[in-house]
């Protein structure tokens, strides 16, 4: 697994599909809040949604337990601001701490 931690800034990954239809999804990869597990919580969904034409934003969020002012808010306090809507995609859905296979399983 791609995990990461020491998280001092933020950041938005866009996965955009080669025939985008429009929508967006803020994907939000788990990690107990001890890491960001980016790849199969993350990328690996982005892809797989692209193939639906849907454009994917993972979010890289800072953890509590890293010394960061108002620890305990800092992962909410990302997540408020990458859920912020994107000029031309409408927001569709957004994904915390799931799984690949239980995506596809539900259809996407």
């Amino acid at each position: 697994d791609r995990a990461y931690t020491n998280i001092t800034t933020p950041t938005i990954t866009a996965y955009v599909p080669a025939k985008p239809n429009g929508a967006a999804l803020l994907i939000i990869p788990g990690g107990a809040y001890a890491r960001v597990v980016t790849d199969k919580e993350g990328a690996d969904i982005a892809r797989a949604v692209n193939t639906k034409g849907v454009t994917a934003f993972v979010l890289k969020y800072r953890l509590p337990g890293e010394g960061h002012a108002d620890r305990q808010n800092v992962p909410l306090q990302d997540a408020q601001r990458a859920s912020e809507e994107r000029p031309g995609s409408r927001m569709v859905g957004i994904l915390v701490d799931v799984k690949v296979q239980k995506l596809l399983k539900n259809g996407l």
